[in-house]
Parts: C-alpha cells; structure tokens; sequence
C-alpha cells in the first residue's frame, strides 16, 4: 500500500512538471511569434515594391494557425507568416536575435524589454525563372547602423545571401 501511494504522488508530480513545461513552452512560443510577426507586418506594409506585387499597401496576415516558428539554442528565432494584398499572397520570413540575452525567452518578453533585432526579413512573391521564388528584402536601412555595430551584413551582403534575388547596382 505504501509503496502504491508514492508511485500515485511520484505520478502526480510528473503530470504536474510536464503541464508546467508545456505551459511554458506553449507560451514563449505565443510571445516571440507575436513580435515576429509584428515585426514583419511592419516591415511588408512599409516596402513600397510589396504593395506594388501583392496589390496596394492593405497588407493584411494570415491565419496565425499557418505560421510556423522556430526558436534555436543560441537565441535566433524564425517566424513564416503569410500575408496577403489586394491581387496576391505571399509568405514573409523573419529571423531575429532578442536584444538581450536572459535565461528565458518568457521571462524576456514580459519582464524584460522584448525586443528583437532583425537579422533578416524577407517575402517571397511569385516565380522567376527557374522555379525559384523572388525574394523581397523588407529590412529597412534605418536598422543598418546598428546591424553593422553588431557584426550583422548590410544590405549588400544580404542580398547576395539570398537566393533568387538579382544584384542590385
């Protein structure tokens, strides 16, 4: 009977530890989707060429159920997210580094600042030739001075990194 009762608590305190950790993980991914994806709505509603492709700067987001994240170790974070003009849609991609490091990303969102800092925000719009999708730069110059502090390419280089896109001279 006693050893029946430890095994009940032992229970017990599993189920309670793994409700606590999806909690949290459930929740950290809540928070830093929702800046992302603030982040990269802003950014596509400001980018004059992405009106122009997807139909007029009514940009509006998807479904947030379509989006996808993706947190790694060492702090970059990944949001895909669709949004859609007038004409056409498309699926704008945001990668970004918290501004700070904390030990959690939760405890950064609502106590810390909870900022991030782009490192990439990109939409593919369409086709070109070759079955590979145009790719429209939405990271504004207005971050490039502090993207170089940080050791982070500019606008150039990040051109060059991404794949289908034309040198711009």
């Amino acid at each position: 009977m006693a050893a029946g009762r430890v095994l009940h608590r032992a229970g017990g305190a599993l189920l309670a530890g793994a409700t606590a950790w999806a909690a949290h993980e459930a929740l950290e991914e809540t928070l830093v989707c929702r800046a992302l994806r603030a982040r990269g709505l802003a950014a596509a509603r400001g980018n004059a060429e992405l009106a122009e492709l997807l139909g007029g700067a009514a940009l509006e987001p998807g479904p947030w159920y379509n989006s996808s994240l993706t947190v790694r170790a060492g702090g970059l974070a990944a949001c895909r997210f669709p949004v859609h003009g007038e004409r056409r849609g498309s699926e704008v991609v945001v990668k970004a580094l918290p501004r700070e490091r904390w030990r959690s990303n939760v405890l950064y969102c609502l106590a810390g600042r909870g900022e991030w800092m782009p490192v990439q925000i990109w939409a593919a719009v369409g086709l070109k030739r070759g079955g590979l999708p145009r790719r429209v730069d939405l990271l504004g110059p207005e971050l490039e001075a502090e993207r170089r502090a940080a050791g982070l390419p500019g606008a150039e280089e990040r051109q060059a990194m991404m794949p289908g896109t034309a040198q711009k001279k």
